[in-house]
């Protein structure tokens, strides 16, 4: 789940009445932040497309 672009929160209510509220960046910022990951990974010597375990 992520943020909307419409700039609303998106929240989720459990069982039991607990409410979520959603802080995440837009698709365009996760877009932006997956290219400047991939350039930080990199320069650290590790490969982006390889999970670590």
């Amino acid at each position: 789940m992520r943020a909307s672009e419409d700039g609303r929160l998106r929240m989720h209510t459990l069982a039991g009445g607990l409410t979520l509220t959603v802080l995440s960046p837009g698709q365009a910022q996760l877009a932006n932040l997956r290219k400047e990951w991939h350039r930080v990974l990199t320069a650290a010597g590790l490969d982006p497309t390889q999970p670590q375990g």
